[in-house]
């Protein structure tokens, strides 16, 4: 099941959240993309008029990774792993 972010207030503040459960900062959540599901991390800074972002890792050849971020835009389909 998956859906997008919808802000809301929790604790007196505003949050995020994802299929009725609120987001916090470090949770891995999975983003949908054309070619199938990416695992990363959801971060916010907690401010309703700044995007919440998503990190992921790439990894590279001969080894070691690339962290990657991206905005988040409205609509962006996601799930709990």
């Amino acid at each position: 099941m998956s859906e997008s972010l919808h802000i809301g207030h929790a604790q007196g503040a505003p949050r995020y959240f994802l299929l009725g459960r609120p987001l916090s900062g470090g949770d891995i959540v999975q983003l949908c993309c054309s070619g199938g599901w990416i695992t990363g991390r959801f971060e916010w800074d907690g401010y309703a008029e700044s995007s919440p972002s998503f990190y992921f890792s790439i990894e590279l050849e001969g080894g070691g990774i690339a962290q990657q971020r991206l905005a988040l835009p409205d609509g962006a389909l996601m799930r709990w792993p």
